[in-house]
């Protein structure tokens, strides 16, 4: 077997520690050990004492690295040998003789037949590091080749150590980064004049000032793109929590499984030993407003409840608990889904902010406001010009992508200005019913959202009449008892006492 030299451990010593990626540090790791070991395969893992679970957090193979993330719970025998005073490597001619070495064997990382290495260090505070090398087929390990990894033991310790605080350290700026994405409370947002507060939307305005004032949740409703996030960012502006965070979290955005994980935080903590306290602590002190929350159910809508009304966030794992008074605005689409449990539980007040086909007489203003943004943002100076026809064109339009849609109108026809003035008329659809893709927002892609609209159009068309001749599983062309299953899944009411239109 080959030794190393000063100079060798010293090369080791600088590929090793500039490595940040665990993947990259496993590779360098193997290339280094193979001019010297047959080594088929390394892995490494982690184990925390506290929590009793071991983290897979890499391997490296011919195939390259990749991480992992696998975790289990080790017994609390496995935990004692763990902890033990043991020897720190041990060379084995079967992984199967290795009670360590077992716990990857029967998850299949490695093979219980072949031959290996396991070396054990501390990494972090108080994690025990374990990295699994395993011999090429036909090959096995001698005794004396542990004395190779016990003359790098230190190098591979540091490495490990530096990778895994590079991973905890990069995690934290993404979900910063995913804080900063969420959150909406730009400056120029809230110097913005809403336009309509002393017309169209007077009554909603008077609403928003004794909602901030009052500094109780509140719901939010109205159709798609009425201005319900602008609104909700000027309740937050005017309240006492100003100088708090503001963030917005949409559960669309978040699958279903990850959703407790991401708002409440892990209860175990990473390879390092730390944390992630999840977006609720994050906005502690500040508003929260909320989209999607009907996907809010079950034991993650008590959890969230609890925490409410409690203002308290409990991790039971970990058996630790913070003081929490975050304000909550919760976004509701009017009358097309049910009313999200959470604002039912809460009792919240409603703002019902109006359509923009509603308040027509804001039109000229919102139009000369848009029109002089989208000018400056795109370096069309002098400021364009609107004439009587398009105005004429909008006032006569529906607008069913309200708000939103007239300012992605308008900025197509700043774009496509060939002279002086926008022509509006011309990017307006004949139709009444209309609804471009680009108007869409996170919730007309929820599956459960649009089927529920798509229900209560029926539902509408047939007076409420469910089954029989003429009833909405009938012009589905699904079967009643289907249809009444789907209904009370998306708690979609029916009956006798339910009233549809005609």
């Amino acid at each position: 077997m080959k030794t190393l030299t000063d100079n060798d451990l010293y090369q080791a010593s600088l590929v090793l520690g500039r490595q940040l990626a665990v993947g990259g540090f496993l590779e360098e790791s193997r290339k280094l050990l193979r001019a010297y070991l047959p080594i088929e395969q390394i892995v490494l893992t982690v184990f925390s004492p506290a929590s009793g679970m071991m983290t897979v957090v890499s391997w490296s193979g011919k195939e390259g690295a990749a991480d992992s993330g696998m975790k289990f719970k080790v017994s609390p025998d496995m935990a004692g040998t763990l902890t033990g005073l043991g020897m720190p490597i041990s060379v084995l001619s079967r992984a199967s003789a290795s009670p360590v070495a077992r716990l990857l064997v029967a998850r299949r990382l490695i093979p219980g037949d072949a031959s290996i290495i396991v070396s054990r260090m501390i990494v972090g505070k108080d994690g025990i590091g374990l990295l699994f090398c395993t011999a090429e087929s036909g090959t096995a390990f001698q005794k004396k080749d542990g004395v190779l990894f016990t003359e790098l033991r230190s190098v591979l310790s540091m490495a490990i150590a530096n990778c895994l605080q590079y991973r905890d350290a990069y995690a934290r700026y993404r979900r910063m980064k995913e804080v900063v994405a969420y959150g909406t409370n730009s400056a120029e947002q809230l110097r913005s004049e809403i336009i309509g507060a002393d017309m169209g939307l007077s009554r909603v305005m008077q609403e928003v000032r004794t909602a901030a004032v009052t500094d109780e949740h509140i719901c939010v409703t109205g159709e798609q793109g009425v201005g319900r996030t602008f609104i909700a960012t000027h309740i937050h502006a005017l309240s006492s929590r100003q100088k708090k965070p503001f963030l917005e979290v949409n559960c669309n955005l978040i699958p279903f499984s990850q959703l407790e994980e991401r708002l409440f935080g892990e209860d175990l903590p990473s390879a390092c030993g730390k944390y992630d306290n999840g977006l609720l602590f994050s906005a502690a002190g500040g508003t929260i407003y909320l989209k999607g929350a009907v996907l809010l159910k079950g034991a993650l809508l008590w959890r969230l409840f609890r925490a409410i009304t409690e203002k308290e966030l409990v991790w039971e794992k970990r058996k630790e608990r913070v003081r929490w008074d975050v304000r909550f605005i919760i976004q509701s689409d009017s009358g097309s889904v049910p009313v999200a449990a959470l604002a039912q539980e809460l009792s919240t007040p409603v703002i019902s902010i109006p359509p923009l086909r509603e308040r027509k007489e804001d039109l000229g203003r919102l139009i000369t406001s848009f029109t002089e943004r989208a000018c400056r943002r795109m370096n069309r100076l002098p400021l364009l010009e609107v004439g009587r026809e398009s105005i004429d064109a909008c006032l006569a339009y529906d607008w069913p992508g309200n708000v939103r849609e007239l300012k992605n109108v308008i900025e197509r026809g700043v774009m496509l200005a060939g002279g002086g003035s926008v022509d509006l008329a011309i990017l307006l659809p004949s139709g009444r019913e209309y609804r471009d893709d680009s108007d869409m927002d996170a919730d007309d892609y929820n599956l459960d959202m649009v089927v529920s609209r798509h229900i209560v159009r029926v539902l509408n068309l047939t007076s409420g009449q469910v089954g029989g001749e003429g009833g909405a599983a009938a012009l589905m062309g699904v079967n009643p008892s289907t249809l009444r299953k789907r209904m009370r899944k998306l708690k979609i009411p029916f009956g006798r006492k339910t009233r549809y239109g005609s």
